[in-house]
């Protein structure tokens, strides 16, 4: 599997800088359907729903949700033991507002493939489950794993929290401020 993260990492770029118009110009420019990785997989559609998610397009970003959705559905249909699919299928289906949904594929990421049976990959499944419980409104459950994801090693930092769009609706929340200013 060769992995495209590079290309999600300008991605991601031009994201956490608020340039979403870039992000959308890089998005269409990106060939593949999919980031897929060992780590993760993301299809274009669920990127172009976040973004204009973040730009204010509700229209387009539910458009693209639903898209998003019959990708992964089929995904898990096809390879039910792979994390990456739940996970990825239960952002979208809290961007489409299953709350119920959401959190049952993000946790069923988390049981088959935790941390404890492979520290990195098993990561993902983490963050992923904390930005589900951000987009459906459990932000404590979301303050929780971020917690966590702190303590241990990994990706996970105070100054990604800044700057990532997806933490955004945790910022008025005293746990969360008060995290940040324990991390700085």
């Amino acid at each position: 599997m060769e992995s495209n993260l590079p290309g999600l990492k300008l991605i991601l770029y031009h994201i956490f800088d608020g340039n979403y118009q870039e992000a959308l110009d890089r998005l269409s420019s990106y060939e593949s359907e999919a980031i897929d990785s060992q780590f993760l997989f993301v299809p274009k559609a669920q990127l172009y729903a976040q973004i204009y998610g973040l730009i204010g397009n509700q229209q387009l970003e539910k458009e693209y949700y639903e898209s998003a959705r019959r990708i992964l559905e089929a995904k898990v249909r096809e390879q039910m033991e792979d994390a990456r699919f739940h996970s990825s299928l239960g952002i979208v289906y809290a961007g489409l507002d299953r709350k119920k949904e959401a959190i049952r594929e993000g946790k069923l990421g988390v049981q088959l493939l935790p941390i404890s049976k492979d520290a990195w990959r098993g990561l993902y499944r983490e963050k992923d489950l904390a930005q589900i419980y951000v987009m459906v409104g459990e932000f404590d459950a979301a303050i929780e794993k971020i917690e966590h994801l702190l303590s241990i090693p990994g990706e996970m930092s105070i100054p990604l929290l800044q700057l990532d769009p997806a933490w955004d609706p945790l910022r008025n929340h005293p746990r969360f401020k008060k995290l940040i200013e324990q991390g700085k």
